[in-house]
């Protein structure tokens, strides 16, 4: 990526976001999910990209599958709740 400005905002703003700031020169718009489980790791993956966190961003998403896995132990025994 070119020298410029980042703008970093919710996936749902990018096209928003990037229509309000089109007559600027050179910002960038990036739009993640970082709320949304399904895409978690994934949007995770590119920020530590972006800011040249890698390792960090891994590391979080290690903890986050350490996590998932941890919860989905304790209720694979339980009955599924009827509402």
């Amino acid at each position: 990526m070119a020298p410029g400005t980042l703008v970093i905002c919710y996936a749902n703003k990018a096209v928003e976001m990037d229509e309000s700031l089109a007559p600027f020169e050179m910002i960038d718009i990036l739009g993640l999910d970082l709320y949304s489980a399904e895409t978690l790791e994934e949007d995770m993956a590119l920020l530590g990209t972006v800011l040249d966190r890698k390792a960090e961003a891994e590391g979080y998403n290690a903890w986050v599958r350490e996590k998932k896995t941890a919860v989905k132990e304790v209720i694979s025994g339980l009955d599924r709740a009827q509402v």
